[in-house]
């Protein structure tokens, strides 16, 4: 056996005398001090078996994680890693307002915007009879409307009655802006991933 699990195997031993000295000095009825021995043989048994099965438990956990957000993993201190895409942009699958929805990461939008499309699919009222504000984009200066959204979940990153921007103009992409990215503790990026910091 290797020092590590002669260790192992003394502690156990140790832990074994001991809760047996233990039993016997209190002087319990057979019964009874055969009933408490099986429970603590039944505790060391799943202790044991825990032990064993460590490192496949570490590995469902990642599956379970990797479920919550698919194409990205969270670290043991909660925060997001989101690799870049193929067209060099990073993309998250946020949860709007209970419908699923994929939105790229822009930290040049200062507010998270819309399609109207996408908007009008996820039942998100849009008034564009009220007062346009214009938005700079790579095409130029566009009209977009103001809307709000009950719940945008990225991850496990939620925050509620999210105001957003949605116009025609911005067609099939739609993005999350520095309104979010702000109201995280922090976000930063490194090589090929996007790291979110959702803090506590």
């Amino acid at each position: 056996m290797s020092g590590d699990e002669n260790v192992r195997l003394f502690i156990l031993i140790t832990l074994a005398v001991m809760i047996a000295a233990s039993l016997f000095a209190r002087r319990l009825p057979m019964q009874d001090m055969f009933k408490m021995l099986a429970g603590w043989v039944a505790i060391f048994a799943v202790l044991i078996v825990a032990f064993s099965f460590r490192n496949e438990a570490k590995q469902v956990w990642k599956r379970v994680k990797s479920e919550v957000m698919p194409n990205s993993s969270i670290d043991e201190d909660g925060s997001i890693r989101i690799p870049m895409s193929d067209d060099g942009h990073f993309w998250v699958d946020a949860n709007v307002d209970g419908q699923n929805v994929r939105l790229m990461v822009d930290s040049g939008a200062s507010q998270t915007s819309l399609g109207l499309e996408t908007a009008n699919g996820l039942g998100i009222s849009v008034d564009e009879s009220g007062f346009a504000i214009p938005v700079d984009t790579a095409n130029g200066t566009v009209k977009a409307y103001r809307a709000q959204i009950k719940r945008l979940k990225v991850g496990p990153i939620i925050r509620g009655e999210f105001g957003i921007l949605v116009s025609r103009s911005f067609g099939d992409t739609s993005v999350v802006g520095m309104d979010f990215l702000s109201s995280l503790d922090g976000w930063r990026v490194e090589g090929r991933e996007l790291i979110l910091n959702p803090g506590k």
